[in-house]
């Protein structure tokens, strides 16, 4: 059997789709295998797509996250978490990557950034509730937005930032983008993108939802000194990016890769933003010139 020589893996990726509460189709048989593996000692990227975890009498989630811990674990994915079922001392020593997929389904996944004292590189993928219930989508989002005040996002050691913004962002998913912005705190931090998944081009827009005072929030508070900035795919206005520029005085990488436009489609650009404007480059011009000159860039 494979599970046989887990000892000499060095990745593993687990995506649960069965229905655990059909006995018919019960996708739990190969799952449940996993239990008896002892030791991942070797391992070192770690990936869960799961929302839904089964259930802890077939399968303790638990009991492979700590036995991944133990190894030389460098790059973990997850979508779901719980800080109750890790032991007080639990730690992820060797993370350096961490990947966190915020669907509002799990409120302690905001935990896991201060379990990886080492951590460099982190990354936060941001989508919609799914299809649920409104009433239970209104009352998991908000216990999921709670937790993340409860939960600041800071470490002294990341370096390189990342924030996808998915489709369908609406209400509460809408509200995570800015109030994770205000809950960062990363003084380390050298390299920021921000960026939206194809489907989301037309369905989250930053016209008068970007969060603005909360980006230079960021910066005061971390006293970070960004040197790459990357704006992929973003409805962002060009003044907007002069706030963020304004931020950012050491910046020397700036990349802004726009919206695909429609010409065939004027209708699908409504209400876009196209921050590669005649005074976004003029601007930039007068602030390079500034830069090389040695003199500061007043607002």
């Amino acid at each position: 059997m494979i599970i046989q020589h887990a000892s000499r893996w060095t990745s593993l990726q687990l995506s649960f789709h069965g229905r655990w509460n059909d006995p018919v189709e019960d996708g739990l048989e190969t799952v449940e295998y996993l239990n008896m593996i002892e030791t991942l000692p070797l391992l070192q990227n770690f990936i869960c797509w799961t929302r839904e975890n089964p259930p802890l009498h077939r399968f303790n989630f638990a009991d492979i996250l700590e036995k991944v811990a133990g190894g030389k674990l460098q790059r973990l994915v997850l979508a779901r978490f719980s800080s109750a079922s890790v032991a007080n001392d639990f730690s992820l020593p060797s993370v350096t990557q961490l990947v966190l997929h915020l669907g509002m389904d799990s409120d302690d996944i905001f935990c896991l950034v201060r379990y990886c004292p080492r951590l460099v590189d982190l990354k936060y993928i941001i989508s919609g509730p799914g299809n649920r219930s409104s009433f239970r989508t209104r009352i998991n989002s908000e216990s999921f937005l709670r937790n993340l005040d409860s939960h600041p996002q800071r470490s002294q050691t990341v370096k390189t930032l990342e924030i996808k913004l998915g489709g369908w962002l609406q209400e509460h998913a809408a509200q995570l983008f800015p109030r994770l912005i205000k809950s960062l705190n990363l003084p380390a931090l050298t390299s920021m993108t921000v960026s939206t998944s194809k489907q989301s081009k037309a369905t989250f827009l930053f016209t008068d939802t970007w969060p603005a005072q909360e980006f230079n929030d960021f910066f005061a508070r971390s006293g970070c000194d960004l040197e790459t900035l990357e704006l992929n795919s973003v409805s962002l206005a060009d003044h907007q990016v002069m706030y963020l520029l304004l931020k950012t005085p050491r910046l020397v990488d700036l990349s802004i890769r726009e919206i695909p436009r429609s010409p065939q489609n004027p209708d699908d650009e409504e209400g876009l933003d196209f921050p590669v404007t005649r005074f976004l480059l003029r601007e930039l011009l007068y602030f390079t010139t500034l830069k090389r000159t040695g003199r500061s860039f007043q607002s």
